[in-house]
């Protein structure tokens, strides 16, 4: 009779969070650090009615521990991708999709069902 084992050369589980290194910060996963003037930012995107609105539910569904989330890439000095959604330990899921050019200080919103840019009045009407 022949046994034949098989043992794992990489002992670290990859379900177990404690053995997920760390994304390096130069940029393979891009991750964002707010400093003060995107924090105002945020806060200026959390009083526009369908972003607080989304906030609400995410609070509600999730028994008051979370909140809504924000991801932001920096495509081009003139150009910041902002995610807008719920994240959980599974997924980040997008609800809105926001463009924002930091020299003309100028907030766009992506309509997903016409795959265009329009301005957060402009999508505000689209939602009635």
């Amino acid at each position: 009779m022949l046994v034949v084992g098989l043992l794992s050369c990489n002992t670290n589980d990859q379900n177990d969070p404690a053995s997920v290194t760390a994304a390096d910060s130069t940029g393979q996963y891009v991750t964002r650090m707010f400093d003060d003037s995107d924090q105002s930012l945020m806060d200026s995107l959390m009083q526009v009615p369908f972003v607080a609105e989304a906030d609400a539910y995410i609070d509600s569904i999730s028994n008051h521990t979370h909140r809504i989330s924000f991801l932001a890439d920096t495509i081009s000095p003139t150009e910041v991708h902002l995610q807008v959604g719920y994240n959980n330990t599974s997924r980040f899921e997008t609800y809105f999709l926001f463009y924002f050019n930091p020299a003309t200080k100028t907030l766009m919103v992506n309509d997903p069902v016409t795959d265009t840019r329009m301005t957060v009045e402009a999508y505000q009407k689209t939602l009635q």
